[in-house]
């Protein structure tokens, strides 16, 4: 299971985001992964970004209840 932190996030700078194998992530500025195994993560918009206001915590929770989701159906 992928669990991201807020650590992770606040590290991060590129518009797409992407999850590799290992868990760990990256961000790219054009929509094309490093390897064809990532998996897309999300577009981390200014407006994506502003509504956490640097709460990088929150913005984790959100992503990893998404994963779960995900990972689930």
């Amino acid at each position: 299971m992928i669990t991201v932190t807020a650590e992770q996030i606040a590290a991060l700078s590129g518009l797409y985001w992407w999850v590799r194998a290992n868990g760990s992530l990256y961000a790219t500025d054009q929509q094309q992964p490093q390897a064809a195994e990532d998996t897309y993560l999300l577009r981390a918009s200014q407006q994506w970004l502003a509504q956490w206001d640097g709460n990088w915590a929150a913005a984790a929770e959100q992503i990893n209840h998404a994963i779960t989701r995900q990972e689930q159906s």
